[in-house]
């Protein structure tokens, strides 16, 4: 059977200043600081946090686990991007999350994107909960960062 192929895109702005966004994602597995859906998250085999390869097991409030490794992660231009090892029904997953500076007024710009393959009879699901995902974890960043 064929696989379908999606893109997952988006994004918003956030009060917060560039360092100071960054300084709340910037860490692969503190996620659970800023996203409301994510009860846990743990870098497995006590590798480094923010190390390429390094693997996070994320637990969330619903749902089942899910493996994610780390890619690449770029400090000096605010992003990561990650794949997802194990529990989810898709294949070649890849997301990046980056922040870029709104110069205008000292906020910050926050897109989160992703492509992936899956089975078309998961497509809209997966669709769905990947751009679920994102924009709760963007609202959750705007709150974060409300004045």
């Amino acid at each position: 059977m064929s696989q379908a192929f999606l893109r997952v895109y988006e994004s918003g702005v956030v009060s917060g200043s560039l360092d100071e966004v960054w300084k709340l994602i910037g860490s692969f597995c503190n996620v659970p600081l800023w996203h409301p859906a994510v009860k846990e998250s743990i870098i497995e085999e006590f590798q480094a946090d923010n190390k390429i390869g390094s693997v996070r097991k994320i637990t969330f409030y619903e749902g089942e686990p899910v493996r994610e490794r780390l890619l690449a992660y770029d400090e000096l231009n605010h992003s990561y991007t990650y794949t997802v090892v194990e529990g989810l029904p898709l294949e070649n997953y890849i997301s990046t999350i980056r922040l870029l500076p709104v110069t205008e007024n000292n906020h910050t710009f926050v897109e989160w994107k992703s492509e992936f393959y899956c089975a078309p009879d998961n497509k809209e699901m997966l669709e769905g909960m990947a751009k679920g995902v994102y924009t709760s974890g963007i609202a959750s960043l705007k709150r974060a960062f409300q004045k």
